[in-house]
């Protein structure tokens, strides 16, 4: 794999032997007999391909002795694809583009994996994260373990090849609606010695008004 497009072919033969090398593809098939000074290891001249997309390339083969052998390679510009997964309880969705958006009543937990394009391409080096109340955040924390989220928030993740491949920044909402929590401050402990008294309580997110029944 490689983000080259000018290489040169190096191989090493089990014996002593002379190799010649081919395209398939060209009108006249043999390029050149590999350069050895020990029959063993064989080195091409330099060769170029013009690839602006990633693709595979197998129209190259070497013939040492009676033994052929095509010489596959891919020029690799894809980024892996980011594949967020939002759980919590029962409920979980699965991601593979951004923009996406889920409401949950109860904290979730975040994994990733993701998809190497093509598949036989560079492989997976990290994928990075970062959250943002809005709008996009540029990923810097590297993704080791599933994340816990406990209110709402906005995420941006993206993953890198070890070719240097970048996916491009995607991001997704998620929305925690917990049900409004109301704790009692007087009465202490709920118990008044006091056939009147006041109730104070307060609640674990802004509300603009609490009525009283009872």
């Amino acid at each position: 794999v490689t983000k080259e497009t000018t290489f040169n072919f190096k191989l090493q033969t089990k014996e002593a032997t002379s190799c010649d090398l081919y395209n398939k593809a060209a009108s006249t098939t043999k390029l050149e007999t590999l350069d050895t000074s020990d029959g063993f290891i064989h080195e091409s001249r330099t060769y170029s391909v013009e690839a602006s997309t990633t693709k595979e390339y197998d129209n190259y083969y070497v013939l040492c002795g009676t033994h052929n052998q095509t010489l596959r390679f891919i020029v690799d510009y894809d980024a892996p694809i980011s594949v967020i997964s939002v759980e919590s309880g029962s409920e979980s969705y699965t991601e593979t583009e951004g923009g996406w958006s889920h409401s949950f009543d109860k904290p979730v937990e975040v994994s990733f994996s993701w998809r190497n394009i093509p598949e036989r391409g560079f492989e997976w080096l990290t994928t990075r994260y970062c959250f943002v109340s809005r709008g996009t955040c540029v990923p810097y924390l590297n993704y080791t373990e599933p994340i816990s989220i406990s209110n709402t928030t906005r995420i941006c993740y993206q993953s890198i090849d070890k070719g240097g491949n970048i996916e491009n920044v995607k991001c997704g909402t998620i929305a925690i609606h917990k049900p409004l929590e109301v704790f009692l401050v007087k009465p202490k402990y709920g118990v008044s010695t006091e056939p009147s008294f006041d109730i104070e309580i307060k609640t674990d997110k802004f509300a603009n008004e609490c009525r009283f029944s009872g």
